[in-house]
């Protein structure tokens, strides 16, 4: 008798864990989708008839829920990979790890990654594995460990043509691109790229083609082909607005004010940058934010303005200062030259403040950085 009302308890017991960790990934799940609809679906366990997952009225609401939950979460997919629960724990990483990475989180990121990665090995899911792969891949390469993130990222690719998943294929091969434009690789990242632009606009829906457009938009900017970068980020611009993509379109306006940079024509740069840090604002993204405040800076000492400049370099420190291990070295470098440029010849730095080179370098930033404008730029992001 005691065995079995052991037995029973165990059971109850574990029906009570599948149930909320079933609650949780499923609200994980409706709540990326609504943040982040590019974000790829992956299957998930069949539902449970006595689970209902929360119901987001607004996106301030999924963004709020995500906040309070971070620490339930967490528990979550422990418990989902200590107790049997493996297709569970990938998939939840899947879904959480996209506001993760928005807020800069990658050290996170990459731990909650590793824990999916052992589930799904357990249960030898291929499709999970090629999910894990990819965003230990997308990470890496972000942390700065290019052969790790290339590593991971062919395997993903290579595990999602064994399955035949056209639609995860190209977001293998964007993945690929993104992380050759950490490098500064651009002409070889803008063969992945279209490549990941011809199959979306094939087999996708329009927010991941958005993605891919401001990718190829952002290739564009930095090989000097203005005109080509601005069509494609246009193009990217609207279908993230008919998708209901805050962070793509912050993500695109960043573009088109990089492309605006290149072609000195501040006051357009100027504009789109305030344009897109408003949206990373709204939704809590101070990774985007660092990186406009940075080139906003750019661009209004470009304009002319070394007081604006200074303020958007301040503010950029403040956001960075929200980023575990963000490199702040290149807006300190500009803010220390920048003083000592103002105690001497600060109109004469900014009038000097022209198109260095076909990629849009500026020689003022040159002086102030020894890096050059594109010093902390951000990739475009994945669309995952």
């Amino acid at each position: 008798a005691e065995r079995a009302a052991a037995a029973d308890r165990d059971s109850g017991q574990a029906a009570a864990r599948r149930r909320l960790v079933d609650h949780y990934t499923r609200t994980a799940c409706a709540g990326a989708a609504r943040l982040y609809p590019a974000r790829g679906r992956v299957p998930q366990p069949p539902p449970l008839p006595d689970v209902t997952p929360e119901e987001f009225g607004s996106y301030e609401v999924v963004l709020a829920w995500f906040g309070a939950e971070h620490r339930v979460l967490h528990s979550v997919l422990t418990i989902a990979a200590e107790h049997g629960l493996e297709e569970y724990c990938w998939t939840l990483a899947w879904y959480w790890s996209a506001i993760l990475k928005r807020r800069g989180q990658l050290p996170e990121v990459m731990a909650m990654q590793r824990t999916a990665l052992a589930a799904a090995l357990r249960i030898r899911d291929t499709a999970g594995l090629a999910h894990v792969h990819y965003e230990l891949g997308h990470v890496s390469g972000r942390l700065g460990d290019f052969a790790e993130g290339h590593a991971h990222l062919e395997h993903a690719l290579e595990l999602f043509t064994q399955l035949g998943d056209r639609l995860s294929i190209a977001q293998a091969r964007h993945g690929l691109g993104l992380l050759l434009i950490e490098q500064d690789r651009y002409a070889e990242a803008l063969g992945h790229t279209m490549e990941a632009l011809r199959l979306r606009r094939t087999f996708a829906d329009i927010a991941s083609v958005a993605y891919s457009e401001n990718a190829v938009g952002w290739i564009y900017a930095h090989l000097g082909e203005h005109h080509e970068a601005l069509v494609h980020c246009a193009r990217a611009l609207e279908l993230h607005r008919q998708s209901g993509s805050r962070s793509g379109a912050a993500d695109t306006l960043d573009s088109i004010a990089f492309t605006y940079l290149g072609l000195a024509d501040y006051e357009q740069a100027i504009a789109h940058y305030e344009l897109a840090l408003d949206i990373y604002r709204n939704i809590g993204d101070p990774c985007g934010e660092a990186g406009s405040l940075v080139r906003l800076g750019d661009a209004q000492l470009g304009a002319g303005d070394p007081a604006a400049a200074r303020r958007s370099w301040e503010r950029a420190l403040a956001a960075q200062s929200l980023l575990p291990g963000a490199d702040r070295g290149p807006v300190r470098g500009r803010l220390d030259q920048l003083a000592a440029a103002t105690a001497g010849h600060a109109a004469t730095a900014a009038r000097r403040f022209v198109p260095g080179n076909a990629v849009g370098l500026l020689t003022v930033v040159d002086s102030l950085t020894g890096r050059g404008a594109d010093a902390g730029h951000a990739q475009p992001r994945a669309a995952a």
